[in-house]
Formats: structure tokens, sequence, C-alpha cells
């Protein structure tokens, strides 16, 4: 821990040096020798963080290294479940392909995956990933498009003259049934697999919920809900709809759907 600085936490046992410049700034470096073969190093920053909390982070650390190799570096933050890739060659690390060197990020979020690439060498015109899963766009995107089939899903990204400029969507996992997701008195959101129907559970004695389309119109209102509210969009039109629950206690839950 540098003081006034933060705090630094090292995965791995490192040997870390430190020196003093004339500019009074402290560098810290890892000595490799002269002529490395296959070296590494793993570190995390922790902004203004004390010398106690950098400690109480060590003991108990957020971040997985997925992958550190010169063709692939990957590291998880698996408290917000972001997964950061740098593919310096094309490659494949937990299940997730690149065709070129880029740089990719990936959130989950419930049935969301975000998805953001970039092409930091200014030379590729598209990117291609590829996921394991049965995704779908959230929202159409004039420089992505996306081909499903089975259990997978490619992802092409137009990055001409992006300039480095990352690219972002959301995909919605079509599989997605939350079963393994903690909620903890929270209401759970499920949409059953390859139907239109949705349920809404563990919603306290008494909510209220409404279904809106995106021009603000309600399309189905329902009241004093003991537990479990299904709805059925089967004779909806296609499109986007807003589900929205109240609860007694003041709580509220939105949830998007896309018929």
């Amino acid at each position: 821990n540098l003081e006034g600085t933060g705090g630094y936490y090292f995965p791995q046992a490192s040997t870390v040096n430190a020196m003093r410049d004339y500019n009074g700034f402290t560098q810290l470096y890892i000595n490799h020798g002269a002529a490395p073969e296959n070296a590494g190093y793993e570190y995390v920053l922790l902004p203004s963080l004390t010398k106690d909390e950098t400690e109480a982070y060590a003991s108990d650390p957020d971040i997985e290294i997925v992958c550190n190799t010169d063709q692939i570096q990957a590291v998880r933050e698996k408290h917000l479940k972001i997964l950061g890739i740098n593919f310096w060659q094309a490659g494949e690390v937990d299940n997730i392909a690149c065709d070129v060197p880029a740089a990719v990020m990936l959130q989950e979020e419930g049935e969301v995956l975000r998805v953001s690439v970039a092409d930091p060498t200014w030379k590729q015109t598209t990117v291609q990933i590829s996921l394991t899963g049965d995704y779908r766009l959230d929202e159409e995107n004039d420089r992505v498009s996306l081909t499903e089939s089975g259990d997978k899903t490619d992802l092409v990204f137009d990055v001409t003259d992006k300039m480095g400029q990352s690219i972002e969507v959301s995909l919605v996992n079509n599989n997605y049934t939350a079963l393994d997701e903690e909620y903890e008195n929270k209401p759970l959101y499920i949409r059953e697999q390859g139907s239109a129907v949705v349920h809404v559970k563990n919603l306290q004695s008494g909510s209220l919920a409404a279904v809106y389309d995106l021009n603000g119109r309600q399309c189905y209102a329902t009241g004093a809900i003991a537990d479990d509210l299904r709805i059925d969009f089967s004779d909806y039109k296609k499109g986007v709809y807003i589900i929205r629950c109240s609860q007694p206690d003041g709580s509220s839950y939105v949830w998007k759907f896309v018929n």
C-alpha cells in the first residue's frame, strides 16, 4: 500500500521492488532478469484504499485470473460478473472465441449478457466472437449481426473507422430460467423456455402488476397477487413490453419482455 495513492494486490507471491525517482514518484517493479523466458506478472490496482482496506481485500479478493498468456489475458470480477479479455491473437478462452486481436468485455446480469468489443489495433474491419449459448439481440444495432445455431451464437462487429472505440450490445439468453440465481426476499422473474409465458414469483401478498407497451399504453393489470404472477404473451403483438410490479412495502420492480 502506498499512502495517498492506494493499494496493490498480487494474486501470486511476487518479489516487488520499490524505488523513488528524481521527480519524487515511487516506482514498483518486478525484476525478471536479463533474458526472461515465459515470465509473467499479475496485480490488481486498488485506488484510494488504505492499508487496512488493502489487507482486507487481499484476504478475500473478488477477482479470478482466467488466463494469462502471451496470446490471451482474461480476468473475471466475480462480484460484478464482469469478464475482461484481451485477445492478442485469434483464440478461445472460457467458451468465448475471437477471430482477430481484440478487446472484449462481458457482463452477466440475469437473462442479459452485455458485450463490448473494440479493435485497439485500428487494423480490423470486423471482429467475430462466438459464445456458447442461445442468445438474441435485445435491440438491433447497425454494426452488429447475430447468427444463432443450437447452443452457439456468433456475433460479427463492424469496427470500420471506429478508431479503437468500443461497440456495445445487450444479448438476451433465450434459455434463461433464473433457477440458479440467488434472491433473498425479492421477486424472481422467470420466462418459460420456448414459450411466451413469464412468471414472477416470491411477490408479497397484495402486490399489484401491470404490463405496458413502449407507447405507455397499459395492456394488462391485476391486483391482490398472492405469490405467483403468470402472464401469457401469446396473443400479444410482436414487440417490447414493460412489466411493472408494486409491492405493499413500497418497493417496485420492472422487467422488459420481448415478444
